[in-house]
């Protein structure tokens, strides 16, 4: 049985066929138009360096510009074509571009993070600066501050994380923001500077260890509640060792407020008695100090004999109970 002819193979050997003037003799003897001549446009090549086209350039430009290093646009595209251009080469010129000054000017915490085995790459490094910014920019931090390459390298370098910079950017707002009174126990305590200002850019220092500052806000805090109760000024030692051991700003409220209405008791009021001073205060309140309760304890029961024993000499005396002055003689 002879094998069906495809309708679809129209010139199965491949021959070539002549046209005429006018027609040509299509599959199965249609008369089809002739093409007509069309003149081949000129195509121009462009410039070939080592194989590369001059065009690529567009490429290298790019790669740099989204790093901010354009001016290693020459050197980078004299490596690219030495390199025969391609992805191989660009990630080459991504390795070598690190030893360049102006890779290192633009990113100053390269060097240092990479003699410390730490080293972040130049996206990496990018991303950390655009978080940075935008979480300075939600909180209201002034454009000036902590805003060049030179001053975000320092919280890559100190090794502040996204999150811990969050943490210290809300401090800083709170700082800065906070009662006139915390403000100066800030000053007090620790020797802040006493200015908005000042106090943001304290708090933001990568220098200074997070847990340190977070330890003298709370003390200021503390320390704030303690003038405002009428307790009195706490030392540097008393106000860091009440946040060192986890006293909040409402417990120091609570426990001052306590402490202020107690005043009377603490004080000397007769002959014989002893002040119970601050230490021991503090130590009762708040470390629940069993030998400071006891001092207390024991004041409070000699003030309430003596009151007693007043009052019984006050009703002798006025002939109460059957009780006459020849008996106190007795």
């Amino acid at each position: 049985m002879a094998a069906a002819k495809n309708p679809v193979q129209t010139n199965p050997q491949g021959r070539v066929v002549a046209a005429t003037s006018a027609t040509n003799r299509g599959w199965a003897g249609q008369t089809v138009p002739a093409a007509k001549a069309v003149a081949p446009s000129k195509v121009v090549a462009p410039p070939v360096t080592n194989g590369v086209p001059s065009s690529a350039r567009a490429i290298v430009d790019n790669f740099l510009t989204q790093f901010g290093l354009q001016d290693l646009g020459t050197w980078a595209w004299n490596r690219y074509t030495q390199l025969g251009g391609g992805t191989d080469a660009l990630n080459q010129i991504s390795v070598e571009m690190t030893q360049q000054p102006a890779f290192n000017a633009r990113f100053p915490a390269y060097a240092p993070l990479a003699k410390a085995g730490e080293a972040m790459s130049p996206a990496e490094m990018l991303a950390y600066e655009q978080s940075a910014k935008q979480i300075f920019h939600d909180a209201g931090i002034p454009a000036g501050f902590y805003s060049t390459p030179e001053e975000l390298a320092t919280f890559m370098v100190n090794n502040v994380s996204a999150s811990e910079l969050q943490s210290r950017v809300q401090l800083a707002s709170q700082a800065a923001t906070t009662a006139p009174d915390v403000q100066q126990q800030l000053s007090t305590l620790y020797g802040l500077p006493n200015a908005q200002g000042a106090l943001t850019a304290y708090f933001l220092n990568p220098d200074k260890a997070l847990p340190l500052i977070q330890q003298q806000f709370t003390g200021a805090q503390i320390g704030a509640e303690a003038t405002r109760t009428g307790v009195g000024q706490l030392t540097t030692a008393e106000a860091t060792h009440l946040a060192q051991i986890g006293v909040t700003d409402a417990q120091a409220a609570q426990g001052f407020g306590q402490l202020g209405k107690e005043q009377g008791l603490f004080q000397v009021q007769s002959t014989g008695e002893q002040a119970i001073g601050l230490d021991t205060q503090l130590a009762a309140q708040f470390d629940n100090s069993a030998a400071a309760n006891l001092r207390i304890l024991r004041k409070q029961q000699a003030r309430v004999a003596d009151f007693q024993g007043n009052a019984g000499e006050n009703l002798q005396s006025g002939g109460v109970g059957g009780l006459g002055a020849s008996d106190k003689s007795v």
